[in-house]
């Protein structure tokens, strides 16, 4: 572990700076989190006809995850049959049932757990899902559900009122219940339960990339999907200086977000081949522009970026246990309108940088630039602020 001491003279050697401190927290709260790390669960929730059985066997076989399908688990625990034990002992002793279901769950592995519609609306089920994986809301059109349920006589919620205006009332009754325990929405109408499994599966590794936590960047679903950005860039670096249309059409597929009359220069080098770069227009980059673009990097309009600049947003734990493990955390950079960055400059993960700022060729930029200023050094730091009109 790095100790005060060497952190202070590392900071000095102006290298990690406030970077330093937020990779040393991250490391100390890891071992809290290190099982969700591992494997964290994928709890799926909605309303009935929602697409949560369909999905999950979608989750199992195109993931390889475990699947735990609750109606189903109470069904062989109890002896019966979801209507049977509404018909004997009523529904409050069924919820009771969900809430021990979740209370007790223990997994050894990343599994998919479709709970019942009405799960989500004890906030005691809340509690313990969060505690043990990520809630997903599928959610669909009233005029769907009905639809796909509507032959459907297993369900003693809707005993002798399925009919599309009393469905859609009792999911205007829940809507607030399952917004509320939901870290993410998905839409099911329209979609297959494959594009629906892989529209949960890349937005949980998206929020994931995003959470600022240490996580595993070898999953090998992961890497397949940074592959196909690393596939693009290759076409793009390859393209003939006349292919300006190509370019184009190439950088539009390979960023999350590109305004108008924007301009790289191959070669360009991002981690995910620009998947998480966001341009706004006229943004100007010159030769070996390299992106560690693991997680968000924003690019306000007319900024300029001279040769050989690097933006990384991904970085590693201290402690050399947890590198040897592979480990990684991300944190976003911001950079605004009308920057200018000099040719070598590296920017840290996490910094921004105000509109108009210049930043010095050769800077090693560790924490945020004011707008309106010129910094340069390593570490970087304001030296002045600009005047209107400066040449």
């Amino acid at each position: 572990m790095v100790t005060g001491a060497d952190a202070k003279r590392l900071a000095m050697a102006g290298c990690v700076g406030s970077f330093l401190q937020s990779i040393q927290k991250q490391q100390f709260c890891f071992n809290r989190r290190e099982k969700s790390m591992a494997g964290e669960n994928i709890f799926l929730i909605g309303f009935m006809g929602a697409g949560k059985t369909t999905v999950s066997l979608a989750l199992k076989k195109m993931y390889n995850t475990d699947l735990i399908e609750m109606d189903q688990e109470i069904e062989k625990r109890e002896g019966k049959t979801i209507p049977e034990i509404f018909q004997i002992y009523g529904e409050p002793y069924f919820r009771e049932l969900e809430t021990g279901f979740l209370k007790g769950l223990e997994t050894g592995r990343r599994t998919v757990i479709s709970c019942g519609g009405g799960v989500p609306l004890r906030e005691s089920n809340v509690q313990a899902m969060r505690a043990k994986g990520k809630i997903v809301w599928l959610c669909a059109a009233p005029g769907t559900v009905y639809d796909r349920i509507r032959t459907d006589q297993g369900r003693p919620v809707l005993a002798g009122k399925m009919d599309l205006q009393h469905i859609a009332q009792l999911m205007e009754e829940r809507r607030e219940k399952y917004s509320h325990a939901a870290d993410f929405l998905v839409n099911t109408d329209g979609k297959t339960a494959e594009e629906i499994a892989k529209e949960v599966w890349v937005t949980l590794e998206e929020a994931l990339l995003r959470s600022g936590e240490l996580y595993d960047p070898g999953d090998p679903y992961m890497l397949k999907r940074q592959q196909k950005g690393l596939e693009l860039q290759y076409d793009y670096n390859h393209t003939r200086p006349s292919e300006t249309e190509r370019r184009q059409e190439l950088l539009k597929e390979m960023f999350q977000e590109i305004g108008e009359d924007c301009y790289v220069e191959p070669p360009l080098h991002a981690n995910w081949g620009g998947r998480h770069v966001h341009l706004g227009n006229r943004v100007y980059a010159n030769f070996n522009l390299t992106l560690v673009d693991d997680t968000d990097i924003y690019i306000g309009d007319g900024t300029m970026i001279g040769p050989n600049v690097t933006i990384a947003t991904g970085a590693h734990p201290l402690d050399p246990a947890l590198r040897n493990r592979g480990l990684q955390l991300n944190h976003p950079v911001k950079i605004g309108k009308n920057v200018w960055i000099g040719a070598g400059a590296v920017l840290l993960p996490g910094v921004s940088v105000g509109d108009g700022a210049v930043i010095g060729a050769g800077s090693v930029v560790t924490k945020d630039v004011p707008a309106g200023t010129v910094a340069v050094g390593n570490p970087c730091r304001v030296i002045r602020k600009l005047e209107a009109g400066e040449e």
